[in-house]
């Protein structure tokens, strides 16, 4: 049992939930980025020596982990804040993720790539280097249209205040 109220926990989860904590998936994802980046350089130097291939091919079994890791995290916890309001695209998406999260721990348990060359694993991270870029801008965007809201919103209660305090200072002097 934990230590910690239900509420406690849901409120500390919720904390990491994407649109309510863009920030912390803004680093992720850049992270996420900047893995493929290099894996790819990997890629591209271990070409000519086989030693290089083995080491490319093993850290993609990690890098595949990874990313997939993530992708079940940060999908689930949106299904997860969402509950029954959870579209049905995410529900598959985290059904989908929740599949290669096993597979993809058990490849790198086992140190294998199924007979993939290096070209298609290059491939494979080059796809999935767009779908981070995506989804890092997507969140850069969606984190300065909140700013934005917050900013406004801000603003018009200070308006409010303002015109408050005015009318209250009229209605004394009256």
């Amino acid at each position: 049992m934990s230590s910690f109220p239900a509420e406690r926990r849901n409120a500390t989860l919720a904390g990491f939930v994407p649109e309510k904590n863009p920030p912390f998936w803004i680093v992720v994802n850049g992270l996420c980025l900047l893995f493929s980046v290099v894996l790819l350089v990997l890629i591209l130097i271990a070409e000519e020596e086989s030693r290089g291939k083995k080491f490319a091919k093993r850290c993609y079994l990690l890098y595949d982990f990874v990313t997939t890791l993530v992708w079940c995290v940060e999908v689930g916890l949106i299904v997860w804040y969402h509950g029954n309001a959870s579209s049905w695209e995410r529900r598959i998406e985290l059904l989908l993720a929740s599949y290669f999260v096993p597979e993809s721990s058990y490849a790198l348990y086992r140190s294998k790539v199924k007979k993939q060359d290096l070209n298609t694993i290059f491939l494979t991270v080059v796809l999935s280097l767009l779908a981070y870029l995506y989804v890092l801008v997507e969140t850069i965007k969606k984190y300065a249209r909140r700013n934005d809201f917050v900013q406004l919103q801000e603003s018009a209660e200070l308006l409010l205040a303002e015109e408050s305090a005015e009318a209250t200072s009229a209605a004394d002097t009256k």
